[in-house]
């Protein structure tokens, strides 16, 4: 499945936006802050945080929080993913290089 842009998803819930705009928003603003709060390592289970009736805006609105979630976080600090069979969605472990790859480069460049 070919990832979806976030203007797609957009246009794609829009209307139900505009149908009944706060109770698109408290939906979007409780999938937002599970999402958020997911610690490093983490991960829930899609199905233990919404309906079967739900399930199709539910996995729209957390595209949307995990493409917002990339967009205002470093990579290194853990991303939101989908799960390959996308019945989780999980925060990757932070990354922490061994060594900083910035002094490394610093040091070459101070010793030419």
């Amino acid at each position: 499945m070919m990832p979806r842009s976030y203007s797609e998803i957009l246009a794609k819930v829009e209307p139900i936006y505009e149908a009944q705009p706060e109770r698109f928003t408290k939906f979007y603003d409780r999938i937002t802050v599970l999402l958020n709060d997911l610690k490093p390592g983490t991960s829930i289970l899609i199905a233990e945080h919404c309906t079967p009736r739900s399930l199709e805006l539910f996995m729209d609105v957390a595209e949307m929080v995990i493409i917002e979630d990339l967009m205002h976080r470093d990579a290194m600090d853990g991303v939101l993913e989908f799960s390959d069979d996308r019945k989780s969605i999980r925060r990757t472990e932070v990354y922490r290089p061994s060594k900083s790859l910035y002094s490394s480069y610093r040091r070459s460049m101070e010793h030419s």
